[in-house]
């Protein structure tokens, strides 16, 4: 179906949100493998799930764009070297926001019907994804299949190299600081296991230690 729309015709194509449809789901299922099959926790994350999906979504259109272009791919490179942010970026979600905005920017500009298929998979993504919400929700089931964002975190500085925590199953992130502290970013979603834990070490290998319950893991890496 054709739309007269702010004066140029608007157009779905199916291949387009097809194709859009299988980049989304292979950035999902990439996030999947890593975070369940890898043990990677720090990706057990909602956040980490829609960062997936959009990044790897933003660099395919672009691509698709320039693919054909060799005056716009260097006249790219140029324009987002200028790109540049004065306070660092602690949230990846926020930088995939700005490179979305990118995107639709150079997209807009070569090809508005590509655009326009973008908007609307994007807008037709999130109405479905607000319902579903809203369905599963109601039966509890949103909160069980992301309960990994209210994990309880505890980062240790210890005085001595731990062994035993380097093989802790639930281990995020170990490294050696300039301080000479050994520091171990560990996740549960049993706060007695974190606690426990803690008062394994006396005060003369205990540094330090950090204990939280956060929505987003970014904090403590």
């Amino acid at each position: 179906m054709i739309y007269n729309l702010f004066g140029f015709d608007a157009f779905l194509e199916l291949d387009f949100l097809k194709q859009y449809l299988y980049v989304i789901a292979v950035g999902v299922f990439l996030n999947f493998l890593f975070s369940y099959v890898l043990n990677q926790v720090w990706l057990l994350s909602f956040n980490s799930y829609l960062i997936s999906a959009l990044l790897i979504l933003s660099v395919f259109v672009i691509t698709k764009v320039i693919s054909n272009n060799i005056a716009l791919s260097l006249g790219l490179v140029g324009a987002l070297s200028i790109v540049r942010f004065r306070t660092p970026i602690k949230n990846p979600l926020e930088l995939t926001y700005y490179f979305l905005l990118i995107t639709f920017g150079i997209c807009a500009n070569v090809n508005l019907n590509l655009s326009f298929n973008l908007l609307f998979f994007i807008t037709g993504s999130f109405i479905l994804f607000k319902v579903g919400t809203l369905i599963l929700s109601k039966y509890n089931l949103f909160d069980m299949a992301f309960n990994t964002e209210r994990r309880y975190y505890l980062v240790l500085a210890l005085q001595s190299k731990d062994s035993s925590l380097e093989s802790f199953e639930e281990l995020i992130n170990f490294n050696h600081t300039h301080n000479n502290e050994y520091v171990y970013h560990i996740s549960s979603n049993s706060k007695e296991k974190l606690l426990k834990l803690i008062e394994k070490y006396d005060d003369s290998e205990l540094k330090n230690f950090e204990f939280r319950k956060a929505s987003n893991i970014e904090g403590y890496l």
